[in-house]
């Protein structure tokens, strides 16, 4: 299964280490506004790959959401309008 972790931060950074770890998912794709939390999730090895938010609604088989509430809203409708 593909995972889309939106938010990189401390929630969704360590929710990727663990699904990882656990083999949840054949692909962890992250997205992130932070080029500093992107290079650090690729240096990490946190996620497999970087993408634009619309690139990894599209590719993402499940999306997991750990942004402030007020991107919620718009994560939450731009994939169920996928």
């Amino acid at each position: 299964m593909k995972v889309g972790i939106i938010g990189l931060g401390l929630i969704g950074g360590s929710l990727s280490k663990d699904l990882g770890k656990l083999g949840f998912a054949s692909e962890l794709i992250g997205v992130d506004r932070s080029a500093l939390h992107c290079e650090k999730a690729m240096d990490l090895k946190l996620v497999d790959e970087i993408l634009d938010m619309e690139t990894a609604i599209q590719k993402s088989d499940l999306l997991i959401i750990c942004t402030l509430w007020m991107l919620f809203a718009v994560c939450s409708l731009a994939f169920w309008t996928r």
